[in-house]
């Protein structure tokens, strides 16, 4: 099989190419960016931006399906207008172009960004209320794909909707967590009760693989599902109990003491105006203090129901990307 991955150069990207060339399938990595380790031979690069519809149709041309993962998500330094212009856009053009091959499956990775926050565990059901623009541009591009698969019967999509994914060789929120706690930058604020729900990215990939009936030998290749199903490896984590766990994993004793919320934000607060008059993308302002405090549970039945089971546990990925962490670190 052939397939189309935008992103590909990216860090779930490159684990999705793995699992594939494994497979014994061949992929077109369609990315702004060269993936510095380079290419397989099974593996072919176009370099382009997925809002330009010439480049998506060179992309995907001969493929028989296409994985959708680039997006706009940083959460510093992108405008409403960029995070729309790229993941609605983007998909609009990937979407003509997908039309005009004549392919009919398309894999999507949304984001739970789009049920917004709640205190309450949140299925594929709950209404997405999304809070932020990168979640209400992700709604938006689900909405294109639904108009794509309502135009013709024989096209289906499936969007995952993952949550917090990490791993080794990710920069993103745990990375950054791990990091600053291994540096000794880092002293809990706040009480630590809010749970986080988090996704280890082999097993994001894995159940990709799986609803998409790529990687099962028992059914046949066409064989996949198709709709909107969250992705998350549970059980949760409060963030204190996450705190602990990489303290411990480092060989440290966890602080016995946690700043209270309201002087933790106050404390970032001069972070703020530094960011603010300088454009640096400081790993301490308001926003992600409250980030941090703010409860983020979903639940991934839907996709457990299917059959499919990860094979790493979350406290096993937390593990392998401490260790990661430390191995990496120059101020080790």
């Amino acid at each position: 099989m052939k397939l189309c991955i935008t992103g590909g150069s990216g860090f779930i990207g490159r684990r999705m190419r793995q699992a594939l060339a494994d497979l014994g399938h061949r992929v077109v990595v369609l990315d702004l960016v060269a993936d510095p380790a380079g290419y397989r031979k099974s593996e072919q690069f176009v370099q382009g931006d997925v809002r330009d519809a010439a480049t998506c149709r060179d992309a995907v041309a001969g493929c028989d399906r296409v994985l959708h993962l680039a997006a706009n998500h940083s959460d510093f330094g992108i405008s409403r207008q960029a995070y729309f212009d790229v993941n609605v856009n983007g998909m609009r053009a990937l979407c003509q172009a997908l039309k005009d091959a004549g392919i009919a499956k398309l894999c999507f990775f949304s984001s739970v960004a789009v049920y917004g926050s709640d205190s309450c565990i949140r299925d594929e059901s709950a209404p997405p209320r999304p809070e932020h623009a990168y979640g209400e541009s992700k709604l938006a591009a689900e909405d294109v794909i639904a108009d794509w698969t309502t135009a013709a019967p024989d096209r289906a999509a499936l969007v995952i909707r993952p949550t917090v994914v990490f791993g080794p060789e990710s920069r993103a929120n745990v990375y950054k967590l791990i990091r600053h706690i291994f540096r000794r930058r880092y002293f809990p604020v706040g009480s630590g009760g809010n749970h986080k729900s988090l996704a280890y990215v082999d097993n994001v990939v894995d159940a990709t693989l799986h609803l998409w009936g790529i990687a099962n030998a028992d059914r046949q290749a066409g064989d996949s599902y198709r709709g909107v199903f969250n992705y998350v490896d549970g059980p949760d984590m409060t963030v204190a109990e996450l705190d602990r766990f990489i303290f411990r994993e480092l060989g440290r004793a966890p602080p016995s003491f946690r700043l209270p919320l309201g002087l933790g934000m106050a404390a970032a607060l001069p972070f703020d105006l530094v960011a603010r008059v300088t454009g640096l993308n400081l790993p301490v302002t308001r926003a992600r203090v409250a980030k941090l405090n703010t409860p983020t549970r979903f639940a991934a039945d839907k996709v457990l129901s299917t059959g499919f089971r990860p094979r790493v546990s979350l406290e096993e990925g937390l593990r392998r990307t401490i260790h990661a962490v430390k191995a990496s670190d120059p101020q080790r």
